[in-house]
């Protein structure tokens, strides 16, 4: 019962800087940098399993994607990763970085043009390429 009187805001003042707030323009503003990540995947991940003959032949081939997914995510974590114009051109880490920016309610609108636009053209590429590998035959047809 000690502890948790020690964590109620109106007698520890301290516990109030602890709390997090985030607005619903900080949500909107991250779906809304999500959203070209979020295209971006399926389309990879179709084009790079359309080369397998078997399920399972395409989840080996898609396991090292995740893992080049997931590097660059936990890399914003790590102490003086800040968010610059070169980081801002790498595709999963330019998204998670702007991510935390506006979660904390720091709004580099330059910033945010550049990840966004950048973003949309890889999605694009990515939609590009799968197209193109659905029009092969030899591809569709395989056996």
């Amino acid at each position: 019962m000690q502890q948790l009187k020690a964590l109620d805001v109106s007698k520890n003042p301290d516990a109030a800087g602890m709390q997090l707030h985030i607005g619903f323009t900080a949500v909107l503003s991250v779906f809304l940098m999500a959203l070209p990540l979020a295209v971006l995947f399926p389309p990879g991940v179709i084009t790079i399993s359309l080369f397998a003959k078997s399920y399972k032949e395409a989840q080996s081939y898609v396991s090292p994607l995740m893992v080049l997914v997931i590097i660059p995510a936990v890399r914003r974590c790590l102490p003086g990763v800040e968010l610059t114009a070169k980081l801002a051109l790498l595709p999963i880490l330019n998204v998670s970085l702007l991510c935390k920016e506006l979660v904390t309610g720091t709004y580099h609108w330059n910033f945010i043009a550049l990840i966004f636009l950048s973003t949309c053209v890889y999605a694009a590429a990515a939609l590009f390429l799968a197209v193109k590998m659905f029009q092969r035959e030899d591809v569709l047809f395989r056996s």
